[in-house]
């Protein structure tokens, strides 16, 4: 019966047209993925022309360890783009000398896009991860006195693969926090 399967599925789905469609398909696709990347990404030069160099020059001062200076070195060049942008009144100008891009709508999401939301999803991710583990912890205690045991066993499976996986990589608690694009 397996063989008869196997031959079934061989006469419909390994014909030679059918192969060179699929494979002339996934070559497109993987050409169209690749043009889109390149046209659509913050650091293309069509839509934000500068970024690239800039993102380098940048990435050399923020990458690795996440450090208070970093921090307060990205505060520093951020907090005032973003009191200068809140109330949309600032200059449109796009040739000003006193900006990293140009503008100073440009270089507000430069930052906020490339380098201000990336690390703080890094650094605030510990206290999301604490979040999860304290709601789970509740989750476990009120299903038991509650005696809804189906809900207990799957999340306890859950929480069995979670402290694993916790064990795994944050033995210490303690584990520096690399930033790297």
């Amino acid at each position: 019966m397996v063989k008869l399967i196997y031959f079934e599925w061989q006469k419909h789905f390994l014909k030679k047209s059918l192969v060179i469609v699929i494979i002339c398909f996934s070559l497109i696709n993987i050409i169209k993925i690749y043009t889109e990347y390149h046209e659509n990404s913050l650091l293309s030069s069509k839509t934000n022309p500068g970024w690239s160099e800039l993102y380098w020059e940048m990435y050399e001062k923020f990458s690795g360890m996440m450090t208070d200076e970093k921090v307060e070195e990205l505060m520093s060049i951020y907090k005032p783009l973003e009191q200068q942008t809140a109330e949309k009144t600032a200059s449109t100008e796009t040739n000003n000398p006193n900006t990293y891009t140009g503008n100073i709508y440009n270089d507000h999401l430069f930052f906020q896009w490339n380098f201000v939301n990336p690390m703080e999803y890094a650094y605030m991710y510990k206290h999301y991860a604490a979040n999860v583990v304290r709601n789970t912890e509740e989750n476990l205690v009120f299903f038991e006195s509650v005696g809804n045991e189906y809900e207990y066993k799957k999340i306890g499976l859950s929480w069995i693969g979670l402290m694993e996986e916790r064990s795994k990589r944050f033995l210490y608690g303690n584990v520096p926090i690399l930033y790297s694009l």
